[in-house]
């Protein structure tokens, strides 16, 4: 009983895994100066299919979602390119969204 019981639980936690892999992609760069002020930029994309009401896993493509998630009173979101990109070999469509 007990091993039935561990490899329902891999199964469940590998099964996990390959769902929530691969839904959104995500780069981070951040450059920190001396002063304490810094840039960030965010780039992160998935597949148009993944995308319901502009949101994925609390990731936003639109620009208003993107401000709200991600401004603040001591951050400024300067930058934001939203594009829709066919991406060779692929179907359906990817949208990418790149945030200065």
């Amino acid at each position: 009983m007990k091993k039935l019981f561990t490899l329902s639980t891999v199964i469940f936690v590998v099964s996990m895994a390959f769902y929530l892999s691969g839904c959104v992609n995500y780069e981070q760069k951040t450059k920190l100066e001396n002063d304490g002020s810094g840039t960030m930029k965010i780039h992160y994309w998935t597949k148009s299919s993944n995308i319901s009401s502009g949101e994925v896993q609390g990731f936003g493509f639109t620009e208003e979602k993107v401000k709200a998630n991600y401004g603040s009173g001591n951050t400024e979101v300067s930058n934001i390119k939203i594009e829709e990109k066919v991406v060779e070999g692929e179907q359906p469509k990817t949208n990418m969204l790149h945030l200065i």
